[in-house]
């Protein structure tokens, strides 16, 4: 599905005031955004997401779904350990690390 889409119609030239380094130190690697697209993998390791069906609540399936998506093209991932779904509970930091860090520390 295309859209055409007419700039001057929102105002004329659209800019970001966002800023993002093109190169970021994480751990042992290194990601460099200015050579190639970003395609980012999301994983949620949450008993409530809506987006997989909570089907990576155990860590080692989860690594392997990491794995997966970084096979298919995915250049970093997110691993979320607390819902962003409209009127989900809010969940302590301390259940948060323990939903992501085993993930993290096998990758």
């Amino acid at each position: 599905m295309t859209h055409d889409v007419r700039w001057d119609t929102l105002g004329g030239q659209v800019e970001s005031e966002c800023y993002c380094p093109d190169v970021w130190k994480v751990g042992k690697r290194t990601l460099r955004f200015a050579q190639r697209p970003h395609i980012m993998g999301i994983l949620n390791v949450t008993p409530d997401s809506f987006s997989d069906g909570s089907l990576f609540l155990d860590p080692e399936r989860a690594v392997e779904r990491a794995l997966e998506m970084e096979e298919e093209g995915a250049y970093s991932i997110d691993i979320g350990g607390e819902s962003t779904r409209p009127f989900a509970p809010p969940v302590d930091e301390f259940e948060e690390l323990r939903r992501v860090i085993p993930v993290i520390e096998s990758l």
